[in-house]
């Protein structure tokens, strides 16, 4: 991913099964390490049962509430509530209240290419996910066992409020999702920042940034380039 600062253009969506889909960043942003989608999913609709053998998967509720299902639980998902899903466990996504909008991060994210490819009838879509190590399920049981071997790592769900939060020049930052948990493969930060505020110029050698804006707008300054950004929008440094 390049240092230099950029924002993802606003491209049409996808319709895909009756959802919307945009990818803000794709695999090929990133060197196939993790991929960002947002979806626009309409009311009574859901996903099939699958189940990712190659990907761990972050849904993040922007607007709305989902109910994220496994063989074991239920969750009621609301805005600003996000559930973890390791490789390996079958989970299936419902809508069952207004339009809502979710944000996906999968990592490593090659499942956009089955998206694209926009197959829709069952048996040429299973065909097509499993391409991608996806395999659709004909149901969610207690007995649907993880489809990846010696999978030890639950589901999360961290709601809107929860997450270690620490308060720097006015600014508020709340881990979500620390990279500790995730094998140092990424991390999940919340930022509220107020007018005028933001982190001084500093600089990452390890890390490369990805900033979604969910609501206001955000400048961005980056080798003696200003972007501004607003909500909806994707920038990547």
């Amino acid at each position: 991913m390049p240092r230099t600062i950029r924002i993802e253009p606003t491209a049409p969506p996808l319709d895909w099964r009756g959802t919307d889909i945009t990818f803000p960043v794709t695999t090929h942003d990133t060197g196939g390490r993790l991929s960002l989608q947002r979806t626009v999913v309409p009311p009574n609709s859901t996903n099939p049962p699958h189940c990712h053998g190659q990907e761990d998967e972050v849904f993040y509720i922007e607007s709305g509430s989902m109910i994220a299902r496994t063989p074991d639980a239920e969750h009621t998902l609301h805005a600003g509530d996000l559930v973890y899903l390791p490789r390996g466990i079958p989970h299936q996504l419902t809508n069952t209240d207004t339009t809502s909008a979710l944000l996906t991060l999968l990592a490593p994210g090659a499942i956009e290419h089955a998206f694209r490819a926009g197959v829709e009838e069952p048996d040429r879509l299973a065909q097509e996910m499993r391409i991608y190590g996806v395999h659709i399920l004909d149901e969610l049981t207690p007995y649907t066992h993880p489809m990846v071997p010696n999978v030890t790592a639950p589901p999360l769900v961290v709601r809107a409020d929860e997450g270690d939060a620490f308060w720097m020049a006015g600014d508020e930052y709340r881990i979500k999702l620390a990279s500790a948990r995730l094998s140092g493969r990424f991390s999940i930060v919340h930022f509220t920042v107020p007018p005028g505020g933001g982190p001084k110029p500093h600089l990452h050698n390890e890390d490369e940034e990805i900033f979604h804006i969910l609501e206001g707008g955000c400048a961005f300054y980056a080798d003696g380039a200003t972007v501004h950004a607003g909500a909806g929008q994707t920038v990547v440094l």
